[in-house]
This record gives structure tokens, sequence and C-alpha cells, in this order.
């Protein structure tokens, strides 16, 4: 998946066009049974995603302009029916030297049960691409049946096309989010193949 980002500042909000293109590949693995040897079906794939940031209140750091995230092998049999999910992967959206005012309290596993101050700031993502035709949570994957791409935002909730997300608070200096893609077994047949989604991510600081 290759992630390329370009921004528009207006105030304190964001919009980031964001590529998403993956590439689902089809191999082949010997399975000794007795004396047969069957061929057992399986996806992988990788991530590679880039992006920055201009006139940005915070700084995207290097490490989330280029990265190479490489999706572990799936058997095919792993997705049979639909709702069956992939182990997600991390997309990281590196900020740093975010303005003051932007504290929190607790720690970044109390997300859902954090105690907002008076001052700080939060972002909210929206995500833009093509929803999935069975199932309006998700995005639709050019090149392959049978999936769907489920989009995840830091405080573990599903990112659903057009629509704004919860506010993730921001600490003051460094911050990490920690989106999840991964993806999603729908009602079509399967069919595996190279395939890719383009999603547009827009960020909105308040």
């Amino acid at each position: 998946m290759i992630v390329r980002s370009s921004e528009r500042y207006v105030g304190w909000k964001h919009m980031m066009a964001v590529t998403l293109i993956a590439v689902l590949l089809i191999s082949t693995f010997p399975r000794a049974h007795g004396r047969e040897v069957r061929w057992e079906n399986t996806l992988s794939g990788m991530l590679q995603a880039s992006g920055s940031l201009s006139t940005s209140p915070c700084v995207l750091m290097p490490e989330s302009q280029v990265q190479h995230i490489t999706l572990s092998p799936v058997a095919l049999a792993a997705l049979n029916k639909s709702g069956d999910v992939t182990v997600p992967v991390d997309i990281h959206l590196v900020l740093d030297h975010c303005p003051s005012g932007a504290r929190h309290s607790g720690t970044p596993q109390d997300l859902r049960h954090r105690l907002w101050l008076a001052d700080q700031r939060s972002v909210r993502l929206r995500l833009l691409g093509d929803r999935a035709d069975d199932d309006a949570r998700f995005f639709s994957i050019k090149g392959a049946s049978g999936l769907s791409l489920r989009m995840e935002d830091p405080l573990g909730n599903i990112l659903i096309p057009g629509l704004l997300s919860q506010p993730v608070p921001l600490a003051e200096g460094r911050n990490d989010l920690v989106l999840k893609a991964q993806l999603w077994r729908n009602r079509d047949p399967l069919e595996a193949g190279e395939w890719q989604a383009v999603i547009n991510i827009g960020m909105e600081y308040e």
C-alpha cells in the first residue's frame, strides 16, 4: 500500500489526500499429508506508506513519511465466510512539536476514558473513498472480489467513509496516531488478485 499525502491548511483544519494502493498476492505453499502433498493458497502483501504535511500546527515525523509494512501471509481458508478479517496492520501518523494547550490526562491505553481539559486540543479524521457495495462501513477495493477494506481510528472505532471520527486528544509535543487497516471478507465470491483502494484522509484540529 502506497500512501501519498498533500495538505490544505485553513486555521486548525487540514485536508490530507492519501492514496492507498495495495497488492494482494497469491502464493502457494506445499503441505505434506501422509504421502500426499497439498497446496494451500495464501494471501500476502506489503504496505508502503508515505506522507508529508505543510503549514501544519504539528510536524509529521520522517518515520511517518515513508513506511514499508509487510502483510503477513493469510490462508484463504481463514477468509471463507462473511465477517472474517485479516490481522490488522498499523499506519503511524507521528506528529511532533504540537503547540501548547494540547494537554491530556491519562495514558494512551485510556483514551476512551480521559478527562478532557478546557484548553485541550484534538483532531478528527474524515476518510473519503468508494464505499463497499454490501456494507457502507467499509471501503471497496479494486482488483479482487469478496474483500473490503476496514479502517480503524486510534480509539478503536471504525472509520466510516465520509463521516468524521470521534475527537482524538492531542498531547503537547509528540503524538503517535495509529490507524489500523485490515481486509474484511464480504458476501461476494472470493477471488484474490492485485488490488488497490484510494482514500482521502482529512484531519480537522479543534
